[in-house]
């Protein structure tokens, strides 16, 4: 799901996460605020047009009843999102 508005930018991703990696992927998202191991700060720092950006795991989705449908899935998702400026 993406929006744009004027010159700002929006996006935000839902990804299923496959299964008994979701530590992994937890551990490395934890690095990225490391001083030790990104000295200079995350690298996403570095990318003049990001304004925000957040990346976090949802264990599990909440059903919220009728009229949505289960649909019987219990995978854990990561979730990025990100707003940005457009370049002149």
């Amino acid at each position: 799901m993406a929006n744009q508005n004027g010159e700002k930018y929006g996006f935000t991703g839902l990804f299923p996460i496959a299964t008994n990696q979701s530590d992994d992927l937890r551990a490395f998202l934890r690095t990225l605020d490391d001083p030790q191991t990104y000295p200079r700060g995350s690298p996403l720092s570095h990318v003049p047009i990001i304004h925000m950006a957040r990346m976090f795991i949802v264990d599990r989705l909440a059903y919220q009843g009728t009229p949505a449908k289960f649909d019987g899935s219990s995978r854990t998702i990561w979730c990025s999102c990100a707003n940005s400026m457009a370049r002149a």
